[in-house]
């Protein structure tokens, strides 16, 4: 159901007609619909090897309808991890053990390296 404008002029003599009430009713099931959870039906992750070379992570099947991407720099990492979204671009430092959430909907568009040596990346996604 679409949001409808309220009634904000009000007056003494107005009284509350059916259609008064059915958008006042058609807002309150908006406004619950949208604070509702986003649900997921499924999930799957890995774990992808990130290097002192850019890589684009690939998800396995090649996902395009995500709701969410959780990185996770593993605990045993003995550097950090860089993100991005180009081979260029790989600035966002995950320490190890430190995650971060993206709502994309398609996970090849991630982009990692490591600050030295071969690290690994923790990743799940959820449809």
């Amino acid at each position: 159901m679409a949001w409808e404008t309220p009634k904000t002029d009000w007056a003494a003599e107005d009284g509350l007609a059916a259609t008064d009430m059915n958008r006042i009713e058609g807002n309150i099931q908006e406004l619950h619909d949208r604070t509702q959870p986003d649900v997921s039906t499924s999930f799957s992750g890995g774990q992808w090897s990130a290097t002192t070379t850019a890589a684009a992570l690939t998800l396995s099947g090649n996902p395009t309808n995500l709701k969410e991407i959780i990185l996770q720099a593993d605990p045993a990492n003995t550097a950090n991890i860089l993100i991005g979204d180009s081979a260029s671009t790989c600035f966002f430092v995950l320490l190890p053990t430190a995650s971060l959430s993206l709502p994309l909907t398609s996970g090849n568009i991630i982009w990692r390296k490591s600050s030295s040596g071969t690290q690994t990346l923790n990743v799940i996604w959820r449809a």
